[in-house]
Protein backbone atom coordinates (compact mmCIF):
# COMPACT_ATOMS: atom_id res chain seq x y z
CA UNK A 1 0.00 0.00 0.00
CA UNK A 2 1.32 3.54 -0.45
CA UNK A 3 2.54 5.80 2.03
CA UNK A 4 1.56 8.85 3.79
CA UNK A 5 3.10 11.26 1.07
CA UNK A 6 0.97 9.58 -1.85
CA UNK A 7 -2.22 9.76 0.05
CA UNK A 8 -1.33 13.62 1.07
CA UNK A 9 -0.81 13.95 -2.10
CA UNK A 10 -3.07 12.26 -3.90
CA UNK A 11 -6.20 13.20 -1.12
CA UNK A 12 -5.67 16.98 -2.09
CA UNK A 13 -5.88 16.35 -5.72
CA UNK A 14 -8.90 14.15 -5.43
CA UNK A 15 -10.52 16.64 -3.60
CA UNK A 16 -9.47 19.77 -5.72
CA UNK A 17 -11.07 17.57 -8.58
CA UNK A 18 -14.42 16.86 -6.65
CA UNK A 19 -14.74 20.31 -6.61
CA UNK A 20 -14.01 21.10 -9.59
CA UNK A 21 -16.18 18.66 -11.19
CA UNK A 22 -19.26 19.01 -8.82
CA UNK A 23 -19.42 22.61 -10.15
CA UNK A 24 -19.34 22.17 -13.66
CA UNK A 25 -19.59 18.16 -14.52
CA UNK A 26 -16.27 17.11 -14.89
CA UNK A 27 -12.52 17.68 -13.94
CA UNK A 28 -11.62 14.64 -11.19
CA UNK A 29 -9.59 13.01 -13.72
CA UNK A 30 -8.14 16.19 -15.15
CA UNK A 31 -6.45 17.15 -11.67
CA UNK A 32 -5.77 13.81 -9.77
CA UNK A 33 -4.79 11.72 -12.73
CA UNK A 34 -1.72 13.26 -13.31
CA UNK A 35 -0.85 13.01 -9.68
CA UNK A 36 -1.32 9.43 -9.72
CA UNK A 37 0.89 9.04 -12.91
CA UNK A 38 3.61 10.71 -11.17
CA UNK A 39 3.49 9.50 -7.71
CA UNK A 40 2.53 5.67 -8.40
CA UNK A 41 2.10 4.70 -11.77
CA UNK A 42 1.15 1.26 -11.64
CA UNK A 43 -2.23 2.39 -9.57
CA UNK A 44 -3.77 3.67 -12.95
CA UNK A 45 -6.19 3.78 -13.94
CA UNK A 46 -7.74 1.05 -11.62
CA UNK A 47 -7.62 3.22 -8.26
CA UNK A 48 -8.65 6.40 -10.03
CA UNK A 49 -11.57 4.85 -11.37
CA UNK A 50 -12.83 2.97 -7.98
CA UNK A 51 -11.99 6.48 -6.08
CA UNK A 52 -14.83 8.44 -8.99
CA UNK A 53 -17.34 6.18 -8.47
CA UNK A 54 -18.94 7.65 -5.78
CA UNK A 55 -18.68 11.36 -6.91
CA UNK A 56 -21.21 10.78 -10.09
CA UNK A 57 -23.66 8.87 -7.72
CA UNK A 58 -23.90 12.43 -5.32
CA UNK A 59 -24.16 14.60 -8.07
CA UNK A 60 -27.23 12.00 -9.77
CA UNK A 61 -28.88 12.03 -6.09
CA UNK A 62 -28.45 15.64 -5.79
CA UNK A 63 -29.88 16.98 -9.34
CA UNK A 64 -31.80 13.56 -10.22
CA UNK A 65 -34.70 15.61 -12.11
CA UNK A 66 -32.04 17.08 -14.59
CA UNK A 67 -30.71 13.96 -16.17
CA UNK A 68 -31.12 13.76 -19.79
CA UNK A 69 -32.30 10.14 -19.56
CA UNK A 70 -32.81 10.25 -23.35
CA UNK A 71 -29.15 10.92 -23.86
CA UNK A 72 -28.46 8.05 -20.99
CA UNK A 73 -30.38 5.42 -22.63
CA UNK A 74 -28.46 5.57 -25.87
CA UNK A 75 -25.23 6.47 -25.35
CA UNK A 76 -24.24 4.47 -21.79
CA UNK A 77 -24.54 0.91 -23.22
CA UNK A 78 -22.29 2.28 -26.25
CA UNK A 79 -19.68 2.68 -23.27
CA UNK A 80 -19.37 -1.09 -23.15
CA UNK A 81 -17.90 -1.45 -26.38
CA UNK A 82 -16.01 1.62 -26.22
CA UNK A 83 -14.56 0.36 -23.02
CA UNK A 84 -13.47 -3.21 -24.39
CA UNK A 85 -11.47 -1.22 -26.90
CA UNK A 86 -10.25 0.86 -24.38
CA UNK A 87 -8.76 -2.29 -22.36
CA UNK A 88 -7.29 -4.19 -25.64
CA UNK A 89 -5.53 -0.34 -26.64
CA UNK A 90 -3.80 -1.00 -23.08
CA UNK A 91 -2.10 -4.17 -23.70
CA UNK A 92 -1.74 -3.42 -27.45
CA UNK A 93 -0.23 0.52 -27.84
CA UNK A 94 2.39 2.22 -26.06
CA UNK A 95 0.54 4.27 -23.42
CA UNK A 96 2.40 7.62 -24.25
CA UNK A 97 0.95 7.59 -27.92
CA UNK A 98 -2.40 6.60 -27.06
CA UNK A 99 -2.60 9.78 -24.50
CA UNK A 100 -1.11 12.10 -27.17
CA UNK A 101 -3.67 11.08 -29.81
CA UNK A 102 -6.39 11.51 -27.32
CA UNK A 103 -5.29 15.15 -26.19
CA UNK A 104 -4.93 15.97 -29.60
CA UNK A 105 -8.40 14.69 -30.63
CA UNK A 106 -9.80 16.59 -28.11
CA UNK A 107 -7.88 19.70 -28.42
CA UNK A 108 -8.61 19.63 -31.72
CA UNK A 109 -12.60 19.33 -30.85
CA UNK A 110 -12.33 22.22 -28.48
CA UNK A 111 -11.32 24.29 -31.26
CA UNK A 112 -14.01 23.35 -33.80
CA UNK A 113 -16.66 24.02 -30.85
CA UNK A 114 -15.28 27.57 -30.99
CA UNK A 115 -15.12 28.27 -34.24
CA UNK A 116 -18.44 27.25 -34.81
CA UNK A 117 -19.40 29.66 -31.47
CA UNK A 118 -18.00 32.75 -33.50
CA UNK A 119 -19.82 31.98 -37.04
CA UNK A 120 -23.04 31.34 -34.68
CA UNK A 121 -22.56 35.07 -33.82
CA UNK A 122 -19.87 34.98 -30.72
CA UNK A 123 -19.46 33.29 -26.98
CA UNK A 124 -22.90 33.50 -25.71
CA UNK A 125 -24.87 33.23 -28.54
CA UNK A 126 -25.29 29.55 -28.51
CA UNK A 127 -25.94 29.60 -24.73
CA UNK A 128 -28.89 28.95 -22.56
CA UNK A 129 -31.55 27.92 -25.50
CA UNK A 130 -33.01 25.10 -23.69
CA UNK A 131 -32.96 21.34 -23.61
CA UNK A 132 -32.22 19.45 -26.73
CA UNK A 133 -32.43 16.27 -27.79
CA UNK A 134 -29.72 14.33 -29.61
CA UNK A 135 -29.40 12.14 -32.25
CA UNK A 136 -29.45 8.37 -31.06
CA UNK A 137 -26.22 8.00 -33.38
CA UNK A 138 -23.83 11.30 -31.54
CA UNK A 139 -24.82 9.39 -28.79
CA UNK A 140 -23.81 5.70 -29.61
CA UNK A 141 -20.67 7.80 -30.78
CA UNK A 142 -19.97 9.90 -27.71
CA UNK A 143 -21.13 6.88 -25.34
CA UNK A 144 -17.93 4.53 -27.05
CA UNK A 145 -15.29 7.38 -27.26
CA UNK A 146 -15.88 8.11 -23.61
CA UNK A 147 -15.71 4.50 -23.21
CA UNK A 148 -12.35 4.16 -24.51
CA UNK A 149 -10.55 7.23 -23.58
CA UNK A 150 -12.09 6.67 -19.81
CA UNK A 151 -10.95 3.02 -19.73
CA UNK A 152 -7.70 3.71 -21.34
CA UNK A 153 -6.62 7.04 -19.61
CA UNK A 154 -9.12 7.57 -16.78
CA UNK A 155 -10.32 11.05 -18.55
CA UNK A 156 -13.88 9.79 -20.05
CA UNK A 157 -15.00 13.68 -19.90
CA UNK A 158 -14.56 15.62 -22.72
CA UNK A 159 -16.62 14.19 -25.29
CA UNK A 160 -19.37 14.09 -23.01
CA UNK A 161 -18.87 17.55 -22.25
CA UNK A 162 -18.45 19.14 -25.89
CA UNK A 163 -21.78 17.10 -26.69
CA UNK A 164 -23.74 18.88 -24.10
CA UNK A 165 -21.53 22.24 -23.12
CA UNK A 166 -24.77 24.17 -24.60
CA UNK A 167 -27.31 22.61 -21.92
CA UNK A 168 -28.80 24.58 -18.55
CA UNK A 169 -26.11 23.87 -16.44
CA UNK A 170 -27.89 21.42 -14.19
CA UNK A 171 -28.72 18.99 -17.24
CA UNK A 172 -24.79 19.12 -17.84
CA UNK A 173 -23.90 18.34 -14.33
CA UNK A 174 -26.67 15.33 -13.90
CA UNK A 175 -26.57 13.87 -16.72
CA UNK A 176 -23.01 13.58 -16.95
CA UNK A 177 -23.01 12.17 -13.71
CA UNK A 178 -25.59 9.46 -14.89
CA UNK A 179 -23.12 8.99 -17.80
CA UNK A 180 -20.05 8.62 -15.20
CA UNK A 181 -21.48 6.56 -12.75
CA UNK A 182 -22.85 4.02 -15.69
CA UNK A 183 -19.29 4.58 -17.45
CA UNK A 184 -17.11 4.01 -14.72
CA UNK A 185 -18.75 1.03 -13.10
CA UNK A 186 -18.20 -0.67 -16.92
CA UNK A 187 -14.80 0.76 -17.26
CA UNK A 188 -14.02 -1.32 -13.94
CA UNK A 189 -15.66 -4.60 -14.67
CA UNK A 190 -14.15 -4.42 -18.38
CA UNK A 191 -10.31 -4.60 -16.68
CA UNK A 192 -11.27 -6.80 -14.04
CA UNK A 193 -12.21 -8.74 -17.05
CA UNK A 194 -8.71 -8.11 -18.79
CA UNK A 195 -6.72 -8.48 -15.92
CA UNK A 196 -5.71 -5.09 -15.53
CA UNK A 197 -7.59 -4.19 -12.40
CA UNK A 198 -5.65 -5.32 -8.98
CA UNK A 199 -6.67 -5.61 -5.37
CA UNK A 200 -4.38 -3.19 -4.97
CA UNK A 201 -5.29 -0.33 -6.83
CA UNK A 202 -9.40 -1.32 -5.87
CA UNK A 203 -8.03 -0.71 -2.01
CA UNK A 204 -6.20 2.38 -2.66
CA UNK A 205 -8.71 3.75 -4.31
CA UNK A 206 -11.64 3.00 -1.63
CA UNK A 207 -9.30 4.93 0.85
CA UNK A 208 -9.58 7.90 -0.89
CA UNK A 209 -13.14 8.27 -1.33
CA UNK A 210 -13.47 11.02 2.18
CA UNK A 211 -11.94 12.92 0.37
CA UNK A 212 -14.27 13.05 -2.62
CA UNK A 213 -16.98 13.48 -0.38
CA UNK A 214 -15.50 16.40 0.84
CA UNK A 215 -14.72 17.71 -2.47
CA UNK A 216 -18.24 17.26 -3.59
CA UNK A 217 -19.26 19.38 -0.80
CA UNK A 218 -16.96 22.32 -1.20
CA UNK A 219 -17.61 22.61 -5.07
CA UNK A 220 -21.77 22.49 -4.49
CA UNK A 221 -21.83 26.36 -3.56
CA UNK A 222 -20.05 26.97 -6.81
CA UNK A 223 -22.45 25.15 -8.83
CA UNK A 224 -25.38 27.47 -7.76
CA UNK A 225 -23.42 30.47 -8.98
CA UNK A 226 -22.37 29.07 -12.69
CA UNK A 227 -25.06 30.43 -15.68
CA UNK A 228 -25.35 29.16 -18.85
CA UNK A 229 -22.15 31.09 -20.38
CA UNK A 230 -19.99 31.04 -17.57
CA UNK A 231 -20.78 26.98 -16.91
CA UNK A 232 -19.81 26.56 -20.85
CA UNK A 233 -16.84 28.53 -20.45
CA UNK A 234 -15.69 26.36 -17.53
CA UNK A 235 -16.55 23.27 -19.34
CA UNK A 236 -14.15 24.69 -22.78
CA UNK A 237 -11.42 25.28 -20.18
CA UNK A 238 -11.69 21.74 -18.24
CA UNK A 239 -11.90 20.08 -21.72
CA UNK A 240 -9.00 21.88 -22.90
CA UNK A 241 -7.07 21.22 -19.94
CA UNK A 242 -7.36 17.43 -19.99
CA UNK A 243 -6.12 17.11 -23.57
CA UNK A 244 -2.88 19.35 -22.24
CA UNK A 245 -2.30 16.93 -19.85
CA UNK A 246 -2.63 14.01 -22.14
CA UNK A 247 -0.06 15.43 -24.07
CA UNK A 248 2.12 16.72 -21.54
CA UNK A 249 1.49 12.76 -19.89
CA UNK A 250 2.89 11.40 -23.13
CA UNK A 251 5.84 13.05 -23.61
CA UNK A 252 9.20 10.92 -23.12
CA UNK A 253 10.81 12.01 -19.51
Amino acid sequence: MPGTTFFLLAGAAVLLGSAVQSAVGLGLGLVAAPVFVVLEPSLMPGTLLTTTVLLPLLTVRAEWRHVDWHGLRWGLPARLPGAVAGAWLLTATDPRLLGALVGSMVLVAVAASLCGTRRAGGPGAEVGQGTRRFSPAALVVVGAAAGLTGTATSIAGPPLALLYQRQPPARVRATLGGFFLGGTLISLLTLAGAGELTARQVGTGLLLVPFVVAGFAAGRPLARRLGPARLRTAVLAVVSLSGAALLVRSLPL
